[in-house]
């Protein structure tokens, strides 16, 4: 006969908790990994610009690696807060929807890239996209063939004059949104679209920084991008530099390269 020892009400607990632990890692791995029927109908997609692979669906995963202009990678499901599942180069991650273009030939902008529409007081820091590059329309002449667009007369110079200028700082918000509209002005731009960018970007705070360390400022600009400017020589964290920039950048038809419109 044998006899069992019936094991101590504290040893059970230990077991209902390991299981339990077991529950909640399992549900929360199938919320970032992608199904196997979702990476059966994976479809091909092309980076707009220098994309960031992320670790997670969200501007507060860590970097995993970076994806050139032009380069390919599988989309590997449906969006998840604004990011796609892909795997580029046998790395698998999440980048912003509106970092690239989808193989059926839709951008994948239509979720807001990762923003939250466009207002409110959501900045990358919690989970917006980046400003890439992103090839804009072709300027087309009188007899349809596409042409290149003329050189800006502006291209190599900064702004000068006006109220505000380089080297400012502890700006109210009232002041920042004052070199914004001068910003638009500077460059023939909308007053309201640049601060409404702005304001979702980075919730009109000079020195935010998002997605992980990869974007700065007012308009969340990527190092490379912004030193490609007329301002590339000033502080990315200047007010004046940031805004100024963005307006020569849209004043070149390149609007489209922020996620937040």
């Amino acid at each position: 006969m044998h006899v069992h020892t019936p094991r101590t009400r504290g040893s059970r607990r230990v077991v209902f908790a390991l299981l339990a632990l077991v529950m909640v890692a399992s549900g929360l791995g199938s919320a970032f990994i992608p199904s196997p029927n979702r990476i059966a109908l994976a479809r091909d997609g092309v980076a707009l610009g220098e994309t960031l692979i992320l670790a997670g669906p969200g501007g507060q995963y860590g970097i995993l690696t970076a994806a050139p202009a032009g380069a390919s990678m599988s989309i590997d499901g449906d969006p998840v807060d604004g990011y796609y599942p892909v795997t580029y180069q046998g790395i698998s991650g999440w980048t912003a929807v509106g970092l690239l273009q989808a193989g059926n030939g839709n951008n994948g902008g239509g979720n807001g890239g990762g923003g939250n529409g466009g207002g409110g007081d959501r900045t990358r820091e919690n989970g917006n996209g980046g400003i890439e590059t992103v090839v804009a329309a072709p300027v087309f002449s009188e007899g349809g063939e596409p042409i290149a667009p003329a050189p800006s007369e502006t291209a190599t110079e900064p702004v000068t004059g006006g109220a505000y200028g380089p080297g400012g700082a502890s700006y109210s918000e009232q002041q920042i949104t004052d070199i914004i509209y001068e910003a638009a002005d500077n460059y023939g731009q909308s007053r309201e679209d640049m601060l409404r960018v702005a304001r979702c970007e980075s919730g009109l705070v000079p020195s935010a920084v998002g997605g992980g360390g990869a974007y700065h400022g007012l308009f969340q600009f990527v190092p490379s991008t912004f030193a490609g400017t007329p301002y590339g020589d000033y502080d990315i964290y200047d007010a004046w530099a940031n805004a100024n920039a963005a307006g020569w950048m849209w004043s070149e038809g390149r609007k489209n390269e922020w996620v937040c419109q």
